[in-house]
């Protein structure tokens, strides 16, 4: 996928997919999710957490080429 393409959600088809970032947030990243630009993933971090969520239902996934 190109840098240009955004990836859509495999449950609903959506556009509307922003990253999810994990640790602890700076103020202007936690303003970024106030803004729905990102979503806040938490300050524990596993090999498993997903990269990426869907605005519109709500799924969170990975991104394509990395596992899941």
């Amino acid at each position: 996928m190109g840098r240009d393409q955004k990836q859509k959600c495999p449950n609903c088809n959506s556009s509307n997919v922003i990253p999810i970032v994990y640790g602890m947030p700076a103020p202007d990243l936690q303003e970024q999710a106030e803004r729905g630009e990102v979503k806040l993933g938490g300050c524990v971090v596993t090999d498993e957490d997903p990269d990426l969520y869907c605005n519109d239902c709500g799924s969170e996934f990975y991104q394509e080429g990395s596992k899941g």
